[in-house]
Protein backbone atom coordinates (compact mmCIF):
# COMPACT_ATOMS: atom_id res chain seq x y z
CA UNK A 1 0.00 0.00 0.00
CA UNK A 2 2.65 2.51 0.80
CA UNK A 3 4.79 1.21 -2.40
CA UNK A 4 1.66 2.36 -4.63
CA UNK A 5 0.97 5.86 -2.65
CA UNK A 6 4.64 6.52 -3.05
CA UNK A 7 4.75 5.39 -6.08
CA UNK A 8 1.58 7.56 -7.69
CA UNK A 9 2.83 10.77 -5.32
CA UNK A 10 6.13 10.59 -7.87
CA UNK A 11 4.13 10.27 -10.83
CA UNK A 12 2.21 13.04 -9.78
CA UNK A 13 5.25 15.17 -9.01
CA UNK A 14 7.23 14.25 -12.60
CA UNK A 15 3.83 15.37 -14.36
CA UNK A 16 3.42 18.46 -12.66
CA UNK A 17 7.33 19.71 -13.04
CA UNK A 18 6.62 18.66 -16.81
CA UNK A 19 3.60 20.63 -16.88
CA UNK A 20 5.58 23.54 -15.07
CA UNK A 21 8.59 23.21 -17.25
CA UNK A 22 6.38 23.00 -20.44
CA UNK A 23 3.95 25.82 -19.99
CA UNK A 24 6.87 28.07 -18.71
CA UNK A 25 8.31 30.68 -21.24
CA UNK A 26 5.04 30.85 -23.14
CA UNK A 27 3.82 34.24 -23.01
CA UNK A 28 0.55 36.48 -24.35
CA UNK A 29 1.84 40.23 -25.08
CA UNK A 30 -1.69 40.99 -26.54
CA UNK A 31 -4.89 39.16 -27.06
CA UNK A 32 -7.21 41.63 -28.39
CA UNK A 33 -10.71 40.30 -30.10
CA UNK A 34 -12.11 44.33 -30.03
CA UNK A 35 -14.68 43.46 -26.98
CA UNK A 36 -13.24 45.95 -24.87
CA UNK A 37 -10.63 48.32 -23.82
CA UNK A 38 -7.59 48.86 -26.57
CA UNK A 39 -4.54 46.87 -25.93
CA UNK A 40 -2.48 49.04 -28.25
CA UNK A 41 -0.93 51.46 -26.32
CA UNK A 42 -1.53 54.22 -28.78
CA UNK A 43 -3.96 54.98 -31.37
CA UNK A 44 -2.65 57.68 -33.75
CA UNK A 45 -4.80 59.35 -36.45
CA UNK A 46 -2.85 62.28 -38.40
CA UNK A 47 -6.22 63.93 -40.22
CA UNK A 48 -9.37 62.62 -37.92
CA UNK A 49 -11.97 63.98 -40.16
CA UNK A 50 -10.08 61.81 -43.18
CA UNK A 51 -8.40 58.94 -41.58
CA UNK A 52 -10.47 57.34 -38.67
CA UNK A 53 -10.38 54.25 -36.00
CA UNK A 54 -13.91 53.27 -35.79
CA UNK A 55 -15.33 50.18 -33.22
CA UNK A 56 -18.15 47.90 -33.17
CA UNK A 57 -18.79 44.70 -31.06
CA UNK A 58 -15.70 42.80 -31.49
CA UNK A 59 -13.99 44.94 -34.17
CA UNK A 60 -11.83 48.03 -34.94
CA UNK A 61 -11.91 49.52 -38.59
CA UNK A 62 -9.03 51.50 -39.77
CA UNK A 63 -10.26 53.76 -42.39
CA UNK A 64 -8.89 56.25 -45.12
CA UNK A 65 -11.67 58.57 -47.15
CA UNK A 66 -9.03 60.56 -49.54
CA UNK A 67 -6.07 59.48 -51.39
CA UNK A 68 -4.12 62.87 -51.44
CA UNK A 69 -3.80 64.79 -48.36
CA UNK A 70 -5.57 61.73 -46.27
CA UNK A 71 -3.73 61.13 -43.65
CA UNK A 72 -2.39 57.88 -42.16
CA UNK A 73 -3.50 55.95 -39.15
CA UNK A 74 -1.20 54.41 -36.34
CA UNK A 75 -2.54 51.39 -34.08
CA UNK A 76 1.21 50.48 -32.24
CA UNK A 77 2.50 48.77 -29.39
CA UNK A 78 5.21 51.45 -28.47
CA UNK A 79 5.77 49.93 -24.94
CA UNK A 80 8.08 47.47 -25.75
CA UNK A 81 6.47 44.03 -24.61
CA UNK A 82 7.49 42.65 -21.46
CA UNK A 83 9.28 40.39 -20.78
CA UNK A 84 11.29 40.54 -23.88
CA UNK A 85 10.59 38.24 -26.17
CA UNK A 86 12.99 36.37 -28.48
CA UNK A 87 10.62 35.08 -30.49
CA UNK A 88 6.96 35.92 -31.73
CA UNK A 89 3.80 34.07 -33.46
CA UNK A 90 1.39 36.35 -34.32
CA UNK A 91 -1.78 35.91 -35.92
CA UNK A 92 -4.10 38.65 -36.91
CA UNK A 93 -7.51 38.23 -38.68
CA UNK A 94 -9.06 40.90 -40.78
CA UNK A 95 -10.82 41.83 -43.70
CA UNK A 96 -10.88 44.32 -46.69
CA UNK A 97 -14.20 45.78 -46.53
CA UNK A 98 -13.98 48.20 -49.15
CA UNK A 99 -11.24 49.75 -51.67
CA UNK A 100 -12.31 53.01 -53.44
CA UNK A 101 -8.88 54.14 -54.69
CA UNK A 102 -6.39 50.81 -54.94
CA UNK A 103 -2.55 51.62 -54.58
CA UNK A 104 0.40 48.85 -53.23
CA UNK A 105 1.81 48.63 -49.60
CA UNK A 106 -1.66 50.39 -48.77
CA UNK A 107 -1.09 49.07 -45.06
CA UNK A 108 2.21 48.21 -43.26
CA UNK A 109 2.90 45.83 -40.41
CA UNK A 110 6.18 46.15 -38.44
CA UNK A 111 7.92 44.39 -35.83
CA UNK A 112 11.18 46.19 -34.28
CA UNK A 113 11.99 48.17 -31.85
CA UNK A 114 11.96 51.39 -30.32
CA UNK A 115 8.97 52.64 -32.67
CA UNK A 116 8.05 55.90 -31.59
CA UNK A 117 4.32 56.60 -30.42
CA UNK A 118 4.83 60.87 -31.11
CA UNK A 119 6.70 61.18 -35.14
CA UNK A 120 4.81 59.47 -37.55
CA UNK A 121 7.79 59.05 -40.23
CA UNK A 122 8.13 55.18 -41.01
CA UNK A 123 10.21 54.04 -38.63
CA UNK A 124 14.06 53.36 -40.17
CA UNK A 125 15.08 50.17 -41.28
CA UNK A 126 17.44 49.64 -38.86
CA UNK A 127 14.56 49.55 -35.90
CA UNK A 128 12.77 46.77 -37.61
CA UNK A 129 13.19 42.93 -37.57
CA UNK A 130 10.10 42.26 -40.41
CA UNK A 131 7.60 43.74 -42.31
CA UNK A 132 5.22 43.05 -44.48
CA UNK A 133 2.02 44.91 -46.42
CA UNK A 134 -1.35 44.72 -48.04
CA UNK A 135 -2.46 46.38 -51.62
CA UNK A 136 -5.01 47.35 -52.90
CA UNK A 137 -6.04 45.98 -56.03
CA UNK A 138 -9.76 47.36 -57.69
CA UNK A 139 -11.58 44.64 -56.67
CA UNK A 140 -9.72 42.35 -54.12
CA UNK A 141 -6.00 42.29 -52.32
CA UNK A 142 -3.08 40.84 -51.74
CA UNK A 143 -0.78 40.18 -48.92
CA UNK A 144 2.90 41.17 -49.75
CA UNK A 145 5.70 40.24 -48.51
CA UNK A 146 8.27 42.82 -48.98
CA UNK A 147 11.44 41.25 -48.44
CA UNK A 148 11.41 38.51 -50.76
CA UNK A 149 8.74 40.62 -52.90
CA UNK A 150 5.92 37.34 -52.94
CA UNK A 151 2.42 38.01 -52.78
CA UNK A 152 -0.39 35.89 -52.15
CA UNK A 153 -3.20 35.23 -54.42
CA UNK A 154 -6.15 37.83 -54.89
CA UNK A 155 -7.89 37.99 -52.05
CA UNK A 156 -11.90 39.09 -51.94
CA UNK A 157 -13.37 41.91 -50.20
CA UNK A 158 -15.86 41.67 -47.25
CA UNK A 159 -14.05 37.70 -46.52
CA UNK A 160 -12.12 37.66 -43.03
CA UNK A 161 -8.29 36.37 -43.43
CA UNK A 162 -5.70 34.76 -41.29
CA UNK A 163 -2.31 36.09 -41.28
CA UNK A 164 0.24 33.73 -39.00
CA UNK A 165 3.43 35.70 -38.89
CA UNK A 166 6.36 33.39 -36.98
CA UNK A 167 9.20 36.04 -36.04
CA UNK A 168 12.69 34.08 -34.37
CA UNK A 169 15.16 36.52 -32.79
CA UNK A 170 16.62 33.52 -30.42
CA UNK A 171 19.67 31.32 -31.09
CA UNK A 172 17.44 28.19 -31.94
CA UNK A 173 15.35 27.15 -34.77
CA UNK A 174 11.53 27.05 -33.23
CA UNK A 175 9.17 24.03 -34.50
CA UNK A 176 5.60 24.70 -35.01
CA UNK A 177 2.24 23.41 -36.06
CA UNK A 178 0.42 24.66 -39.03
CA UNK A 179 -2.81 24.33 -38.54
CA UNK A 180 -1.76 24.15 -34.94
CA UNK A 181 -4.49 21.03 -34.80
CA UNK A 182 -1.89 19.35 -37.06
CA UNK A 183 -0.85 16.05 -35.72
CA UNK A 184 2.96 16.64 -36.25
CA UNK A 185 5.08 19.64 -36.14
CA UNK A 186 5.85 19.85 -39.24
CA UNK A 187 7.42 23.37 -40.07
CA UNK A 188 10.69 25.29 -38.61
CA UNK A 189 11.89 28.40 -38.29
CA UNK A 190 15.59 28.99 -38.06
CA UNK A 191 17.09 31.82 -35.67
CA UNK A 192 17.30 35.41 -37.76
CA UNK A 193 14.21 34.46 -40.27
CA UNK A 194 10.30 34.42 -40.76
CA UNK A 195 7.87 32.50 -42.11
CA UNK A 196 4.22 34.68 -42.87
CA UNK A 197 1.26 32.79 -43.81
CA UNK A 198 -1.96 33.82 -45.42
CA UNK A 199 -4.34 31.57 -44.04
CA UNK A 200 -2.72 28.34 -45.74
CA UNK A 201 -0.72 29.32 -47.73
CA UNK A 202 3.05 30.21 -47.05
CA UNK A 203 4.27 33.27 -48.77
CA UNK A 204 7.64 33.96 -47.36
CA UNK A 205 9.30 30.89 -46.02
CA UNK A 206 12.37 30.72 -43.84
CA UNK A 207 12.86 34.43 -45.04
CA UNK A 208 15.41 36.62 -43.78
CA UNK A 209 14.68 39.60 -41.27
CA UNK A 210 16.85 42.85 -40.09
CA UNK A 211 15.89 44.31 -43.90
CA UNK A 212 18.04 46.95 -45.06
CA UNK A 213 20.86 48.18 -42.83
CA UNK A 214 19.26 46.86 -39.74
CA UNK A 215 21.69 44.45 -36.87
CA UNK A 216 20.88 41.74 -34.41
CA UNK A 217 19.54 42.99 -31.32
CA UNK A 218 18.20 41.48 -28.37
CA UNK A 219 15.15 43.90 -28.18
CA UNK A 220 14.57 43.67 -31.87
CA UNK A 221 10.95 42.25 -31.29
CA UNK A 222 9.62 44.79 -28.88
CA UNK A 223 7.53 46.44 -30.77
CA UNK A 224 4.35 46.04 -33.16
CA UNK A 225 2.37 48.65 -35.63
CA UNK A 226 -0.16 48.38 -38.43
CA UNK A 227 0.29 51.51 -40.57
CA UNK A 228 -2.49 52.70 -42.98
CA UNK A 229 -1.21 55.33 -45.32
CA UNK A 230 -2.09 55.02 -48.50
CA UNK A 231 -4.73 54.05 -50.82
CA UNK A 232 -8.49 54.38 -49.98
CA UNK A 233 -10.73 52.09 -48.26
CA UNK A 234 -11.93 50.41 -45.04
CA UNK A 235 -9.72 47.73 -43.23
CA UNK A 236 -12.16 45.68 -40.11
CA UNK A 237 -10.10 43.80 -37.99
CA UNK A 238 -11.39 41.23 -35.63
CA UNK A 239 -8.49 39.46 -33.68
CA UNK A 240 -4.90 40.08 -32.89
CA UNK A 241 -3.06 37.98 -31.16
CA UNK A 242 0.78 37.59 -30.18
CA UNK A 243 2.43 35.35 -28.11
CA UNK A 244 6.20 34.06 -28.21
CA UNK A 245 6.69 30.68 -30.13
CA UNK A 246 8.59 29.19 -27.24
CA UNK A 247 6.87 26.14 -25.86
CA UNK A 248 3.57 26.85 -27.90
CA UNK A 249 1.64 24.01 -27.92
CA UNK A 250 4.21 22.05 -25.68
CA UNK A 251 6.49 21.93 -27.88
CA UNK A 252 10.24 22.28 -27.33
CA UNK A 253 12.90 24.31 -28.80
CA UNK A 254 15.57 22.05 -31.71
CA UNK A 255 18.71 22.95 -32.61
Amino acid sequence: MINNYFTHTCFFVILLVWTISNCRGQTNYIQENFSGPSQFSNLITTNPVLSKFEFGDGYMDMTRLQATNGGLLRALSANSFSPNPQTLYIQITFSVEEISVADVNALYFYSGENFSPTNSTFPANSTLFSRFSIDFLSSSFVVHDIQTNRKSSPLPLKTPVTVTWLLNNSPDGQIYRKPETAANPDFKVMPGKYDLWVNDELIADEASAFPGASAYTATKLSNFEIRFWTGVGRVRFTNLRIRDITNILFLNNKK
